[in-house]
């Protein structure tokens, strides 16, 4: 474990906050704020900038940031080295995966492997691919599963998963009996569509915008959750890709149709960095559910790397 001043110190770089860094850890703020102003004469820089606001590193605090993090993870997977030699399975596991992923795949398999190994602690959350991407890259992620972007450098691809654009919509929508639809057959209905923040929207502008047809938005919404509740309570029809509506699909609340003029989106991918050694039980899980198929029908693509 880091030191007390230490600990503190990340706190503070994470919340931007000695305020709510206290409330965190229940610790006076003055203990906290006592606490960075020794690491800073001790560094003899100012590691934050004050503001209204909150507190933001400086970059002498961003160096000393990626250093304490990287050592709280060597602690850490010392620990688990010598669990190991106990026959212990120990260590926090840290991923992020974008929406729809997580509760489709990842959490059945978290509750497995935590079942055979109750040691295991996962960190997980949901976050677009580029927040994904930067925190697998400054080591904060064992991995991510993301919409891969070709130009990320410094990455390995684990896996890749062909994953196909869906109209989801309830079974008694007048279209749930046609086994395709058209942009024709979108055309002539209202849609709810996630924002132009999601790779699934901007392809399926794409795809509009090659065949020069439009389509009725009845609601825009940034949440995928959202568009499924809203598309359950009006009857309308949403696009997604297949891994965010399989749950629903299996269950019987949705009927999902291919479009006949849609590509797969661009290929889901579970990423790691490049050179860096993971604790044992992270590799384990990687390859737990790597070695399963991911719970969308469109057939895994091969594997390869970026460098």
């Amino acid at each position: 474990m880091l030191a007390t001043p230490h600990r503190y110190f990340l706190s503070v770089a994470e919340t931007g906050s000695i305020r709510a860094s206290s409330q965190a850890l229940n610790v006076a703020a003055s203990a906290i704020s006592r606490q960075i102003q020794q690491i800073e004469h001790q560094f003899g820089h100012a590691l934050f900038e004050r503001f209204a606001s909150g507190m933001v590193l400086t970059p002498e605090g961003r160096i000393l940031e990626r250093h304490l993090r990287r050592t709280a993870r060597e602690i850490e997977m010392a620990q688990a080295e010598i669990d190991d030699l106990h026959g212990l399975v120990t260590g926090t596991i840290r991923f992020a995966a974008i929406e729809g992923v997580l509760a489709s795949w990842l959490i059945p398999a978290m509750a497995d492997f935590r079942t055979r190994h109750p040691g295991i602690r996962f960190d997980a959350g949901i976050l677009g691919s580029q927040a994904a991407y930067d925190m697998v890259m400054a080591e904060r992620l064992d991995f991510g599963v993301v919409v891969l972007d070709e130009t990320w450098p410094g990455i390995d691809i684990q896996k890749r998963y062909g994953t196909p654009l869906l109209a989801a919509m309830r079974p008694d929508h007048p279209l749930a009996a046609k086994a395709q639809l058209s942009l024709k057959d979108l055309a002539r209905t209202s849609l709810t569509l996630l924002d132009r923040g999601f790779t699934t929207r901007l392809v399926f502008d794409q795809i509009l915008a090659r065949s020069g047809l439009h389509v009725t938005i009845a609601f825009e919404v940034n949440h995928i959750e959202i568009a499924k509740r809203h598309v359950l309570a009006t009857g309308g029809i949403t696009i997604l890709p297949e891994y965010a509506v399989s749950t629903e699909i299996e269950d019987g609340t949705f009927v999902a149709r291919p479009m006949s003029e849609a590509p797969a989106l661009s290929d889901t991918v579970l990423i790691t960095r490049q050179n860096v050694t993971r604790m044992k039980a992270a590799d384990r899980f990687l390859s737990e559910i790597m070695a399963v198929s991911a719970p969308w029908h469109a057939a895994d693509v091969q594997d390869g790397k970026l460098g």
